[in-house]
This record gives structure tokens, C-alpha cells and sequence, in this order.
């Protein structure tokens, strides 16, 4: 019962662009949410500081979910999946500066030690500010990345992905259903049926009386 290996990428790529896609819209509001406690009064004492720490991870989640949702969508792009969809809204950042920021906030020491890196595009200058990929200027992480931009437009895209129809990988012998089957389903038939394909195609062709007398299939 194995899968062709192109379907099981194809699957797996378009599920990766949705999870990564979700990813950015939810830690963009986890973002916020940890940038806005910093300043909650009355805080125990080095409760602050962990704060403050808080909040610079979650810019480095956010950092890595771009990442990752950038590079799924590439690879998405060249198996020509989500073809109907318009991604300009996420496109609006550069490459060069999500890769500058993820790599610089993810590899800090390596720009930091002495001989390293640090004085090759370390700073973003405009002529409203001066920044560090560790910093944030409101809502721009190292001055380059907009947490808040990327969210709403993640939030945006997110029903749009979700409406387009899942390339399910096929198995061999398995007569397609009218619908496809996740997944999920297909491993659980498979454990079910003890691994034997005959087995399973006839539960799916057998009358079910948990269905009403219906065919799984």
C-alpha cells in the first residue's frame, strides 16, 4: 500500500505551506501579545526581564515561521500547487531581509565574535531609524520584518489556502472515492485491515451498518 513518492511530496508541501501559513498568523499575534506584557504595572521583581526575553523569542518563532512558510511556498510554486492563489500580500517582504533577519537573530554569535560577521549588513539604516536584527522598531523586527503586516496578511490568505482541493496521494489498488480520503483515515485503515490490501478494499466495498447499509467507499 505505499504511495507514489511525487504525490506523498506534493501532499506534504501543500500541507507545509497551510501549517507555516497559520504558523505566521498566529505568532504574530503571540508577538504582540508578548511585546504588549513588557509593560504590565506592578510586575515581582526580574519578572521584567523574563518579559523582555519572552518577547524576543517569540520574534525569533515569528522570524523562523517566515522562514519556513517562504520556503515551502517556493517549492509549492514548482509543483505547481495553489496556482489560483494570489500571494502577493505575503510577498511584500524582500528576500534578502527575511533571510538577514532569521539569519541574524538565529546566529547571533557567529556576527558577534570578534572576526565575525558582525559589521556585513548588521545594521539597517532609513532615515527614520538605525537598527540590529535583535532589535524591534514598533512593529518591524530588526527593522525589517513586520510581524503585524505579515500577520493580517497571513490571516487573509489563510481561508484562501484552505479552500483549494488537497492532492491526497493515491494508493495503489485502492478505488478512488468520490471525495478523497485524508490521510489520517488511510492510515487508519491501513493498521485496520493488518496491513493487507484486499482486506481493506473489501471493508471499503462492503455495505457498513454504522453508514446505514452505505459503502465506506
Amino acid at each position: 500500500m505505499n504511495t507514489d513518492p511525487a504525490e506523498t511530496e506534493r501532499y506534504m508541501i501543500f500541507e507545509g505551506v497551510i501549517q507555516w501559513t497559520q504558523a505566521v498568523a498566529l505568532q504574530s499575534d503571540r508577538v504582540a501579545a508578548a511585546q504588549a506584557a513588557q509593560f504590565q504595572p506592578g510586575a515581582q521583581q526580574g519578572a521584567n526581564r523574563l518579559l523582555d526575553m519572552n518577547f524576543r523569542s517569540e520574534c525569533d518563532y515569528f522570524s523562523v515561521a517566515v522562514d519556513m512558510l517562504f520556503q515551502f511556498k517556493k517549492r509549492a510554486k514548482v509543483l505547481d500547487l495553489f496556482a489560483s492563489v494570489d500571494f502577493s500580500e505575503i510577498d511584500i517582504v524582500p528576500w534578502q531581509d527575511r533571510v538577514d533577519v532569521r539569519n541574524r537573530r538565529m546566529h547571533v554569535t557567529d556576527y558577534l565574535t570578534p572576526g565575525g560577521e558582525a559589521g556585513k549588513g548588521w545594521f539597517v539604516e532609513t532615515p527614520d531609524f538605525k537598527a540590529d536584527p535583535s532589535s524591534t522598531v514598533g512593529t518591524l523586527i530588526g527593522g525589517r520584518l513586520d510581524w503585524a503586516a505579515l500577520g493580517g496578511a497571513a490571516k487573509r490568505l489563510l481561508p484562501k489556502l484552505l479552500a483549494q482541493p488537497i492532492p491526497y496521494p493515491s494508493i495503489p489498488g485502492m478505488p478512488k472515492p468520490e471525495l478523497a480520503l485524508p490521510v489520517r483515515f488511510l492510515g487508519a485503515l491501513r493498521a485496520m485491515a493488518w496491513g493487507d490490501q484486499r482486506v481493506a478494499i473489501e471493508w471499503m466495498e462492503s455495505p457498513n451498518p454504522a453508514l446505514g447499509g452505505l459503502t465506506p467507499a
